[in-house]
C-alpha cells in the first residue's frame, strides 16, 4: 500500500531528491467504497505520523491546503458532473478527511478501535503498534 512512500522516504534519507517532472503520465485507479476510503486513509495519517512525514517542513500543511482546494472545485457546479456524483465526491473527501485525522491521533484511540479502523491490520498481532 504505501510502496511510493517508502521509497521515497529511503531515497530523501538518503540525501537524494526528488524532483516533479510534469511531462510523467500515470495511470491509478481503485474502487474504493466510501468507508474502505476512510480505513486507507486512517492507516496513511498513522503511517504519516510514525514515518515522522507529516510534520517534515511544509508536509502536513501543504496536503492541508491540496485537500481544502480539491474540495473547493468539487462545490463548484459541473456540466459534466451530475448533482450526486459530486455528493458522492465530496462524501469520501470528508471520510479520506476523518481517516487520515483520526490516523495521525491514533496514539488517543483503544486498541479495540484502531484495529476496527485498520484497512490493512497494522494493528493486530505482532504488528500492534501505538
Amino acid at each position: 500500500m504505501f510502496e511510493g512512500l517508502g521509497i521515497a522516504k529511503r531515497i530523501l534519507d538518503a540525501g537524494w531528491k526528488i524532483v516533479y517532472e510534469p511531462r510523467a503520465c500515470v495511470f491509478h485507479s481503485h474502487q474504493h467504497s466510501t468507508f474502505e476510503l476512510f480505513k486507507r486513509y486512517f492507516d496513511i495519517g498513522f503511517t504519516l505520523k510514525q514515518l515522522k512525514i507529516w510534520n517534515a517542513p511544509g508536509v502536513g500543511g501543504s496536503m492541508l491546503r491540496d485537500a481544502g482546494n480539491l474540495l473547493k472545485r468539487k462545490l463548484v457546479p459541473s456540466a459534466s458532473r451530475s448533482s450526486r456524483a459530486a455528493l458522492n465526491g465530496m462524501c469520501q473527501d470528508l471520510a479520506k478527511s476523518a481517516g487520515l485525522f483520526l490516523g495521525l491521533n491514533e496514539r488517543y484511540l483503544p486498541l479495540g478501535v484502531k484495529k476496527h479502523l485498520s484497512a490493512h491490520q497494522v494493528f493486530r498481532g505482532n504488528c500492534a503498534v501505538g
